[in-house]
Formats: structure tokens, sequence, C-alpha cells
């Protein structure tokens, strides 16, 4: 009988998982993304994850750091 009230109070003091107030890691986020060069088409809508996005700016900062080094270099 003590157990099985030590197993109910166990329980009913154990914490209720609560949804974090952020967003879910599964949710996408939309950005307007430019328009190719050349295209008379207006820029368009992309939705990915977060996890996505910093992926995607994360190599758009290495490229822009590697064009810095590059023209670094250079000596006119």
């Amino acid at each position: 009988m003590s157990l099985l009230l030590l197993l109910i109070s166990a329980t009913l003091q154990a914490p209720v998982p609560t949804p974090s107030p952020g967003k879910p890691t599964s949710e996408r986020e939309c950005r307007r993304v430019p328009n190719p060069t050349g295209s008379r088409l207006g820029p368009k809508r992309e939705c990915r994850t977060p996890a996505e996005w910093a992926a995607i700016d994360k190599a758009g900062e290495q490229d822009v750091d590697a064009m810095r080094r590059r023209t670094a270099r250079q000596t006119y």
C-alpha cells in the first residue's frame, strides 16, 4: 500500500512538459529572395526551416569572406 502511495505521489509531483513559447524547429520561415540577374520577374518567396536558412546564410558569409581574401591579395 505504501508503495502505491509513493508511486501516486511521484506522478502527481512530476513536472508536466510545456511547449516552449518560441517557434517549433519544424516550422518554416519564409523570406523573399532576389530574382536572378537579368530576369524581369520580381523576387520570389522561399520557405525553409530555420536550420536550412542558417546553413544558407553561413555559406553566403563564407563566399563573401573568400572573395575578400582573393581581392585583398591582388596588386594592381
